[in-house]
């Protein structure tokens, strides 16, 4: 999180964020409990490589929308790169 912090330096980026996180695990764990699956090794691996995915997500489309607010025309494509790499998650 401070890592986010020095890189964001905004408050709602970095409040979106600190919520975020929060919820990301809770999802997780529910969706393990329902599956009826523990929390070994393996899944919590794979819950800090999802966490760490989303992080850098976040901060690449916040970036690039303050880029592309200054640019233009450039917001869908980042928007466009978070979902897929979501959507390219959701099976693990």
């Amino acid at each position: 999180m401070a890592l986010v912090i020095l890189i964001l330096r905004r408050g709602y980026p970095i409040l979106l964020m600190g919520s975020l996180l929060p919820a990301i695990l809770f999802i997780s764990a529910g969706i393990l409990g329902l599956l009826g699956e523990t929390l070994n090794l393996m899944v919590l691996g794979g819950i800090a490589a999802g966490v760490g995915l989303v992080i850098d997500d976040f901060i690449v489309i916040i970036e690039g929308g303050r880029h592309a607010h200054r640019m233009s025309g450039l917001l869908v494509p980042f928007v466009l790169s978070g979902l897929i790499t979501i959507l390219a998650l959701v099976p693990l």
